[in-house]
């Protein structure tokens, strides 16, 4: 994994997937996650800088929005995942939980 230490970053593109960045700054840079690797960023500075998901992370991010809004069962599953990501702590538990897509609609059971 590449790593950064103490660097300023400044108008430019900023790639999160197998990289570590502790101690930088960024000055108007687009962070892009893709979802291929954990994020390493710590004791960083962010000054103007939009956060972009793409590829593996958009698609996540998609799917978890079609989850969502596809009824009540969708929202079952969504809402508990949101509280994690919200906590202090990232321990998803979706086992017992199956989705299955036929025809565009998803289907929950557990």
């Amino acid at each position: 994994m590449m790593k950064f230490s103490n660097h300023k970053f400044m108008n430019q593109e900023v790639r999160l997937d197998f990289i570590s960045y502790d101690h930088c700054t960024f000055d108007n840079c687009a962070m892009v996650y893709s979802g291929y690797s954990p994020v390493s960023v710590s004791n960083s500075d962010f000054r103007n800088v939009p956060w972009v998901l793409n590829e593996a992370a958009n698609n996540t991010l998609v799917f978890l929005s079609a989850l969502y809004h596809s009824g009540e069962g969708g929202r079952q599953v969504v809402e508990p995942i949101l509280r994690q990501i919200t906590a202090d702590v990232i321990t998803p538990d979706i086992s017992g939980i199956t989705v299955a897509a036929d025809n565009n609609e998803l289907a929950l059971g557990t």
